[in-house]
């Protein structure tokens, strides 16, 4: 279930896309992406066949089914990678945020506090809007994506007062956290994919899956509030976030603790998905 952290295309490809946005109107993209997607699915097996295994083990689907429902995963990951850079050309989407209030209060305390997220929809569109006037955000993220993303995306992030702390081998990153917090701020936390990292076992659709354990135990230490955030598609100029509470037992050991976050967040995100199969982009065997 390793990702190579870094979104497909060359770099002029992915620069192409950013002026074109400025010029195209996003359906005519997206028709023309319906086609090419055909290739981007034969041409990688390893992809296809997890996303296929996975809708037939857990959804129950025949292999018709399964097929389409790999058409239509792809889609909707082609339209969460166009729309992200939309965004860097310009676009404007409707953002509609349920259970906002949860989000303000945290904002309006002078405490920091901590956000996990998932690849489930189009986070970072969603955290442009989902943005504090009070605190800064800063994304915990890996540094192998490609120059392009990282250019368009510190543009768009310096626009929203956020930034990225990169993960670093000598594990300073963690200190960078501590930091952001303790100064007030929100540390936003991938919860969901694994890269080279320690893991801990879940109950995910009826079976035992590997979630990044660093994560949980991250954000247990700094002994902040945690939310979760989960933003998708809700139509080709709409999004909605769910902003949902993660509670931490008070009792029982460490382990417990992280254990108890982790399984909130599993079964979080596993409702998710069932509501919309098509939008968790973890093209990966998840229960390897």
């Amino acid at each position: 279930m390793e990702w190579s952290g870094q979104t497909g295309g060359t770099r002029w490809q992915q620069r192409a896309l950013v002026v074109l946005f400025r010029h195209i109107h996003i359906r005519i993209i997206y028709a023309v992406m319906s086609v090419w997607l055909l290739y981007y699915i034969i041409s990688r097996p390893k992809n296809t066949n997890a996303i296929y295994r996975f809708h037939r083990d857990c959804f129950c689907r025949n292999c018709l089914q399964a097929c389409v429902d790999v058409y239509r995963s792809y889609y909707r990951f082609g339209e969460a990678i166009m729309d992200r850079f939309a965004v860097y050309g310009g676009k404007k989407f409707n953002v509609e945020v349920k259970n906002k209030a949860l989000f303000d209060n945290l904002d309006r305390s002078s405490d920091g506090f901590v956000m996990l997220f998932s690849h489930f929809g189009n986070t970072e569109i969603a955290g442009y809007s989902l943005r504090s006037d009070n605190k800064k955000l800063y994304i915990l993220s890996y540094e192998g994506e490609t120059e392009t993303v990282k250019e368009n995306r510190q543009k768009a992030l310096e626009k929203n007062n956020m930034d990225i702390i990169f993960v670093k081998e000598d594990m300073s990153h963690v200190f960078d956290v501590y930091n952001a917090i303790n100064q007030g701020n929100i540390v936003l936390l991938t919860a969901d994919r694994v890269i080279q990292s320690k893991t801990i076992l879940c109950d995910f659709f009826n079976r035992k899956a590997k979630f990044p354990i660093g994560a949980f135990q991250l954000a247990l230490s700094t002994h902040k509030p945690i939310i979760a955030i989960f933003a998708y598609k809700t139509n080709s100029t709409t999004y909605q976030i769910d902003v949902e509470p993660i509670e931490p037992i008070a009792a029982g050991s460490r382990m417990e603790k992280v254990q108890n976050v982790a399984q909130q967040f599993a079964t979080l995100l596993e409702n998710k998905v069932k509501n919309n199969p098509y939008q968790w982009f973890n093209f990966y065997d998840f229960f390897k």
